[in-house]
């Protein structure tokens, strides 16, 4: 499993989301401290490499596309709504990333016509 380019903020956001963890858990699972897992979902520090390993081992046991951990626009999306706590928009963004490119594209057309753009 190649680690280039992937944004460990949002492979962190999607296990904890994903896995119905908490950061606590995740933190024992990787071996790390809370404040460790609370650095990688807001940006602030990568994983090191055992934990790093932790964390994509834990992401293909649920079977998470972790292509779409790169996507920088959803990363900048998902850093803002992580500070401002908006839980269920986040949860979209994050079942966004999972879509095939074609519902992708769909998704975005209705949001714009329900948005009146």
């Amino acid at each position: 499993m190649s680690v280039n380019g992937i944004d460990w903020s949002i492979l962190a956001g999607k296990i904890l989301d994903t896995c119905f963890m908490s950061q606590q858990e995740l933190a024992e699972y990787c071996g790390v401290s809370q404040q460790s897992v609370s650095n990688w979902v807001n940006k602030i520090r990568r994983p090191g490499l055992l934990p790093g390993r932790r964390l994509l081992e834990l992401a293909e046991k649920n079977d998470m596309d972790i292509k779409s951990c790169g996507m920088e626009s959803v990363s900048r999306v998902l850093e803002h709504l992580a500070r401002h706590d908006d839980k269920v928009l986040r949860r979209i963004l994050v079942l966004y990333t999972e879509m095939q490119e074609e519902d992708k594209r769909k998704f975005l057309r209705y949001a714009v016509s329900i948005a009146g753009g």
